[in-house]
Protein backbone atom coordinates (compact mmCIF):
# COMPACT_ATOMS: atom_id res chain seq x y z
CA UNK A 1 0.00 0.00 0.00
CA UNK A 2 2.87 2.30 0.39
CA UNK A 3 3.64 1.96 -3.54
CA UNK A 4 0.06 3.05 -3.52
CA UNK A 5 0.39 5.60 -1.82
CA UNK A 6 3.59 6.84 -3.33
CA UNK A 7 1.91 6.84 -7.17
CA UNK A 8 -1.10 4.56 -7.64
CA UNK A 9 -3.43 6.67 -5.51
CA UNK A 10 -3.06 9.85 -8.13
CA UNK A 11 -4.53 7.48 -10.77
CA UNK A 12 -7.12 5.80 -9.40
CA UNK A 13 -8.48 9.70 -8.42
CA UNK A 14 -8.22 10.39 -12.34
CA UNK A 15 -10.25 7.57 -12.83
CA UNK A 16 -13.06 10.12 -11.24
CA UNK A 17 -14.79 6.24 -10.47
CA UNK A 18 -16.29 7.09 -6.65
CA UNK A 19 -16.52 3.30 -6.38
CA UNK A 20 -13.16 2.78 -7.07
CA UNK A 21 -11.28 5.60 -5.54
CA UNK A 22 -13.61 4.48 -2.05
CA UNK A 23 -12.01 1.24 -2.59
CA UNK A 24 -8.37 1.26 -3.21
CA UNK A 25 -8.97 4.56 -0.36
CA UNK A 26 -9.81 2.06 1.82
CA UNK A 27 -7.32 -0.42 0.97
CA UNK A 28 -4.64 2.16 1.42
CA UNK A 29 -6.58 3.19 5.06
CA UNK A 30 -5.72 -0.26 6.09
CA UNK A 31 -1.96 -0.60 5.60
CA UNK A 32 0.06 1.37 8.35
CA UNK A 33 2.61 3.97 6.73
CA UNK A 34 6.17 2.52 6.46
CA UNK A 35 9.33 4.59 6.98
CA UNK A 36 12.28 3.43 4.93
CA UNK A 37 13.86 0.97 7.23
CA UNK A 38 10.46 -0.69 7.50
CA UNK A 39 10.29 -1.03 3.97
CA UNK A 40 13.35 -2.55 3.17
CA UNK A 41 13.23 -4.88 6.30
CA UNK A 42 9.71 -6.12 4.37
CA UNK A 43 11.17 -6.17 0.87
CA UNK A 44 13.64 -7.97 2.69
CA UNK A 45 11.23 -10.38 4.06
CA UNK A 46 9.85 -10.90 0.76
CA UNK A 47 12.62 -12.23 -0.28
CA UNK A 48 13.53 -14.92 1.71
CA UNK A 49 9.78 -15.92 1.03
CA UNK A 50 10.40 -16.44 -2.16
CA UNK A 51 13.32 -18.08 -1.59
CA UNK A 52 11.72 -20.55 0.42
CA UNK A 53 8.47 -20.97 -1.94
CA UNK A 54 10.81 -21.66 -5.24
CA UNK A 55 12.67 -24.54 -3.45
CA UNK A 56 9.33 -25.68 -2.20
CA UNK A 57 7.88 -25.75 -5.71
CA UNK A 58 11.32 -27.35 -7.07
CA UNK A 59 9.87 -30.45 -4.92
CA UNK A 60 5.66 -30.57 -5.35
CA UNK A 61 5.57 -28.53 -9.25
CA UNK A 62 1.91 -27.02 -8.31
CA UNK A 63 0.28 -26.29 -5.33
CA UNK A 64 -3.17 -26.12 -4.51
CA UNK A 65 -4.42 -23.88 -1.72
CA UNK A 66 -7.56 -21.55 -0.82
CA UNK A 67 -8.20 -18.30 -3.05
CA UNK A 68 -9.74 -16.93 0.53
CA UNK A 69 -9.88 -17.31 3.65
CA UNK A 70 -13.84 -16.37 3.91
CA UNK A 71 -16.64 -17.24 1.47
CA UNK A 72 -16.97 -15.65 -1.25
CA UNK A 73 -18.27 -11.68 0.12
CA UNK A 74 -21.22 -9.79 -0.95
CA UNK A 75 -21.14 -7.17 -3.54
CA UNK A 76 -20.34 -3.79 -2.67
CA UNK A 77 -18.23 -5.39 0.61
CA UNK A 78 -14.87 -3.35 -0.29
CA UNK A 79 -17.41 -0.02 0.08
CA UNK A 80 -18.60 -0.71 3.59
CA UNK A 81 -16.06 1.75 5.50
CA UNK A 82 -11.92 1.14 6.73
CA UNK A 83 -12.83 -1.92 9.04
CA UNK A 84 -14.70 -3.94 6.34
CA UNK A 85 -11.67 -3.41 4.13
CA UNK A 86 -9.33 -4.26 6.67
CA UNK A 87 -11.37 -7.63 6.77
CA UNK A 88 -11.60 -8.19 3.22
CA UNK A 89 -8.06 -7.83 3.12
CA UNK A 90 -7.37 -9.95 5.76
CA UNK A 91 -9.73 -12.62 4.31
CA UNK A 92 -7.74 -12.49 0.85
CA UNK A 93 -4.11 -13.36 2.31
CA UNK A 94 -3.92 -16.60 0.61
CA UNK A 95 -4.68 -14.92 -2.71
CA UNK A 96 -2.35 -11.31 -2.09
CA UNK A 97 0.32 -13.17 -0.46
CA UNK A 98 1.17 -15.13 -3.82
CA UNK A 99 0.80 -12.07 -5.92
CA UNK A 100 3.19 -10.36 -3.54
CA UNK A 101 5.44 -13.25 -3.99
CA UNK A 102 5.84 -12.63 -7.61
CA UNK A 103 4.46 -16.59 -7.96
CA UNK A 104 1.97 -17.13 -10.91
CA UNK A 105 -1.21 -18.28 -9.44
CA UNK A 106 -4.14 -19.48 -11.40
CA UNK A 107 -8.15 -19.04 -9.35
CA UNK A 108 -10.19 -22.34 -10.37
CA UNK A 109 -13.95 -22.66 -10.07
CA UNK A 110 -15.25 -25.40 -7.59
CA UNK A 111 -18.84 -24.80 -7.40
CA UNK A 112 -21.39 -22.11 -5.94
CA UNK A 113 -21.60 -21.41 -2.39
CA UNK A 114 -24.83 -19.31 -1.73
CA UNK A 115 -24.90 -18.33 -5.68
CA UNK A 116 -22.02 -17.12 -5.34
CA UNK A 117 -18.68 -18.67 -7.19
CA UNK A 118 -16.19 -20.33 -5.30
CA UNK A 119 -12.67 -22.14 -6.56
CA UNK A 120 -9.45 -23.01 -5.35
CA UNK A 121 -6.45 -21.40 -5.89
CA UNK A 122 -3.39 -22.94 -7.83
CA UNK A 123 0.41 -22.29 -7.25
CA UNK A 124 3.32 -23.13 -9.90
CA UNK A 125 7.03 -21.54 -9.96
CA UNK A 126 7.79 -18.99 -11.85
CA UNK A 127 7.38 -19.11 -15.90
CA UNK A 128 5.21 -22.61 -14.96
CA UNK A 129 1.87 -21.43 -16.23
CA UNK A 130 1.53 -24.14 -18.07
CA UNK A 131 1.28 -26.44 -15.37
CA UNK A 132 -1.57 -24.18 -13.61
CA UNK A 133 -3.06 -23.94 -17.11
CA UNK A 134 -3.58 -27.54 -17.24
CA UNK A 135 -4.71 -28.61 -13.82
CA UNK A 136 -7.09 -25.36 -14.14
CA UNK A 137 -8.28 -27.07 -17.08
CA UNK A 138 -9.23 -30.26 -15.44
CA UNK A 139 -10.77 -28.69 -12.25
CA UNK A 140 -12.90 -26.58 -14.04
CA UNK A 141 -14.09 -29.48 -16.33
CA UNK A 142 -14.70 -31.74 -13.48
CA UNK A 143 -16.55 -28.68 -11.50
CA UNK A 144 -19.46 -28.81 -13.30
CA UNK A 145 -20.46 -25.37 -12.85
CA UNK A 146 -23.59 -23.77 -14.11
CA UNK A 147 -23.67 -22.05 -17.38
CA UNK A 148 -24.07 -18.11 -16.19
CA UNK A 149 -27.31 -16.64 -16.73
CA UNK A 150 -26.31 -14.29 -19.22
CA UNK A 151 -24.69 -16.96 -21.69
CA UNK A 152 -21.14 -18.28 -22.15
CA UNK A 153 -19.23 -16.35 -24.58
Amino acid sequence: MNEVRMGMLADVHATQDPAIIASVEGMAASAAPHNLEAYAKALARRDTLRRQWHAFLQRYPLFLMPTSAAPPMAWDADLQGNAAMRAILDQQAPLMSIAILGLPGLHAPTGLAQGLPTGVQLVAAPFRENRLLAAGRIIERDAAMPAPPFGDD
